[in-house]
């Protein structure tokens, strides 16, 4: 679920003393900057806006924008809103491209390491695949294709006797090594080459590849 929301905080600027409030006639004022921000998750993400005050320090008046001199407005909000008060306010947003940075690069390693494995199949290779697309008379949709011979002409997969309806119960199955049992398969054979595989995965009916690295 993703969450978020809007809230707002203060931040105050240097104490003004060369401006006399209209009321108490005394020169004692406080600027206060108000931040309205986007949360995500109560995560300051964005500034939506910034509004600036003055209060009075001896009778409390209040100053709206417009009502402070022209000719001071740029230099109080500078000095209210400088940088560092404000930059931490854009943090949500930072670790949200961050993480879509992170999620990209990661997707884009998955899909260069199966293209390689695609081109170079090995026995044993394992295949997370679209079952409905590839055979009749199946309930549920993904299963694993396991790599059993690689001759000039074709590729021949054990099929796997169970199916489910996430890709991800496949993938637990073959972390908990499951696959490596012969008895997880059936006796039918999946007979394909390399160009169809490749029309398969484009088609996204290959789901993804796994190869277990060497054991030292």
């Amino acid at each position: 679920m993703f969450f978020y929301g809007k809230k707002s905080r203060e931040i105050k600027g240097k104490k003004i003393t060369d401006l006399q409030c209209n009321r108490c006639k005394h020169f004692n004022f406080t600027p206060i900057g108000k931040l309205n921000y986007i949360h995500l998750y109560w995560v300051p993400s964005f500034i939506s806006s910034k509004q600036l005050s003055l209060s009075c320090n001896n009778c409390q008046l209040e100053l709206t924008e417009a009502q402070i001199p022209k000719d001071r407005v740029k230099y109080i909000r500078a000095d209210v809103f400088k940088l560092h008060k404000t930059l931490p306010m854009y943090l949500g947003s930072v670790i949200l491209s961050l993480i879509i940075f992170a999620g990209v690069y990661v997707v884009d390693q998955k899909n260069k390491r199966e293209a390689y494995l695609l081109n170079n199949p090995e026995v044993n290779d394992v295949y997370i695949a679209n079952f409905t697309k590839l055979f009749d008379h199946v309930k549920t949709r993904y299963g694993a294709l396991k790599i059993k011979q690689i001759d000039q002409e074709s590729i021949t997969f054990y099929v796997s006797q169970d199916s489910f309806d996430k890709t991800s119960k496949v993938t637990k199955e073959y972390n908990s090594g499951k696959l490596d049992n012969p008895e997880y398969f059936s006796d039918t054979l999946y007979e394909s080459n390399q160009q169809k595989l490749l029309n398969l995965k484009q088609t996204d009916v290959i789901k993804s590849i796994k190869r277990k690295k060497p054991s030292n």
